[in-house]
């Protein structure tokens, strides 16, 4: 018989984790974020990449994915509900650097930076992986953000 903090039989119960052990789910930018053509993001390798004829076979892309760009807030109540206190999550580079030599992007960094209130998580943000058009210089854009 399973409790109520087991998934299966003699799976090991989140009691017999310390009680400081965090329970998180993680997501990737590119399958959730959304908003792809919206507040200064602007067009990553990926995005052309998937916008080619006959590269993804349904045509699908991530221009909009699960709208977590606009959605976050329902998202971090949903985790909040489901027992868990962390939370990974990466932001698109093209979101905060659109192009070498360019500031960020303030909307972006709102994004990034957003609190959380009543949806506090300890939160784990990573820059995802796929870079803006036309940026070779990341690096150096990573050191100006700090």
């Amino acid at each position: 018989m399973t409790t109520p903090d087991q998934i299966e039989p003699g799976a090991p119960a989140r009691s017999d984790f310390a009680r400081d052990f965090l329970w998180g789910c993680a997501t990737s930018s590119y399958q959730i974020e959304g908003a792809g053509r919206e507040d200064g993001r602007a067009e990553s390798i990926w995005d052309r990449f998937a916008a080619t004829p006959g590269k993804v076979r349904d045509g699908s892309s991530g221009l909009v994915a699960c709208d977590h760009y606009h959605r976050w807030l329902e998202d971090m109540d949903i985790a909040r509900d489901m027992g868990l206190n962390a939370y990974r999550f990466s932001i698109a580079w093209p979101r905060i650097v659109a192009e070498v030599g360019a500031a960020p992007n303030q909307k972006g960094l709102g994004f990034l930076f957003a609190p959380g209130g009543r949806h506090a998580r300890t939160r784990y943000p990573a820059l995802g992986h796929f870079v803006p058009l036309g940026s070779t210089a990341i690096p150096a854009g990573a050191r100006r953000l700090g």
